[in-house]
């Protein structure tokens, strides 16, 4: 029964029309080969090329007894939290950029005995004056193949070379020499890997992060660069910083990010599918017209208008200011609880206290409204006075 139906439904071309497209997109995005990301990340959940994720889980072996730490805090939110822990701190990522509390910090922690180790192509320039050191780029050499060569003669490999993966040629043009050991150097003996004693620690710095990727450990066995450098580091705890990479904050558009990843992508493309089926199944749907109301009219002040015509037309102005000063005796006691019933003593300064209205002003209404009193009938003109008086005070009170 169910197939008739739908052979009746006049939807139904549509439904296999968007079936066969989705069908289609689905083969074609899933025979598509993955571009290779070629962002440097240095994370270490990253498998891409430039990521650290085979570093970090190997880097156990050199550390057997030791635990190893992903800190996700700035270095002064870590040292504050281990005040008294000796440890590695590693650093690896592109820039090292760091706020001058973060060096202070960094600065004392290692000062007290700790290890900084920090594989970056640029160190911001307040902790490269605190080290005395500089950081230089070869742009004679940016882009080609290098060569790094350890000056440990007790390792098994020592030198170490890059053909088809694009180094910048970082190096340190400026080491404090009575504190500064050379461990590693470029083709041109340029220092790109030194360790410097501070306190009671020591800063171990490289300015070829490239050197500790995914890329450069699994190619041309320079996998022991890595080794031969953290080789060097105490048989202590590590703490694998992760606050300071590139991308960490990932500033691409919502749509960018999803399709960038496999399931959110097809998970968007069935959300927009479904929107069209629901959208082409509703087109022709009817809904009963929805009568218009009418808001229901307010003669409150239609009434109010008629009455005060009635009054002014009966002629009797005086009862109409004995109406408008009853209201303004029940105003004055609503809303500033003053009690004007004996009008031969008020006192004009008490009220002109707190309404903010001049007593001129006050004492003309009651001196107007007792010869009103005193008369048989008025006028026009004596009424529109008093009324003029009273809307004056209105809107003067505060």
């Amino acid at each position: 029964m169910l197939i008739p139906k739908l052979m009746k439904n006049k939807n139904l071309k549509y439904y296999i029309f968007i079936g066969i497209l989705l069908l289609i997109l689905i083969f074609v995005e899933y025979s598509k080969p993955q571009p290779v990301d070629w962002r440097e990340t240095y994370s270490h959940e990253d498998k891409i090329p430039f990521g650290t994720y085979v570093l970090f889980n190997t880097i156990q072996d050199l550390f057997p007894n030791n635990k190893i730490e992903v800190n996700n805090r700035t270095v002064y939110e870590f040292t504050t939290r281990n005040p008294s822990s000796i440890i590695n701190y590693i650093f690896i990522t592109d820039i090292f950029e760091i706020t001058n509390t973060d060096i202070e910090a960094l600065k004392s922690f290692v000062e007290k005995g700790n290890t900084a180790f920090i594989a970056a192509n640029y160190i911001a320039d307040s902790l490269q004056n605190n080290l005395n050191i500089k950081i230089t780029n070869n742009f004679d050499l940016m882009n080609k193949s290098l060569k790094f060569n350890f000056h440990n003669q007790k390792f098994t490999q020592k030198t170490f070379k890059y053909y088809d993966i694009k180094f910048q040629n970082f190096y340190f043009s400026e080491i404090d020499t009575l504190n500064t050991i050379i461990l590693a150097s470029d083709s041109l003996n340029n220092p790109i890997f030194i360790k410097q004693k501070f306190g009671k620690g020591y800063f171990y710095l490289c300015t070829q992060p490239k050197a500790f990727t995914n890329y450069s450990l699994i190619t041309h066995k320079n996998y022991k660069f890595a080794y031969n450098a953290l080789s060097y580091l105490p048989e202590t705890d590590i703490i694998w910083e992760n606050y300071y990479k590139p991308f960490k904050n990932d500033d691409r558009s919502v749509f960018e990010y999803i399709f960038s990843n496999y399931s959110l992508r097809y998970a968007f493309y069935i959300l927009i599918i479904g929107i069209i089926i629901f959208m082409l199944s509703s087109a022709k749907r009817n809904q009963r017209i929805i009568p218009v109301i009418e808001p229901l009219q307010n003669f409150t002040v239609d009434f109010v208008k008629t009455l005060g015509r009635v009054y002014y037309k009966s002629k009797n102005h005086k009862d109409i200011c004995i109406k408008k000063f009853t209201y303004f005796n029940e105003y004055l006691f609503s809303n500033y609880h003053i009690k004007t019933s004996d009008i031969e003593n008020v006192n004009f300064d008490e009220i002109a206290e707190k309404t903010g209205v001049d007593s001129e002003s006050i004492s003309k209404i009651f001196i107007t409204y007792r010869n009103i009193l005193k008369e048989n009938s008025i006028n026009n003109e004596q009424l529109g006075m008093f009324n003029m008086l009273i809307d004056k005070f209105y809107n003067q009170s505060k």
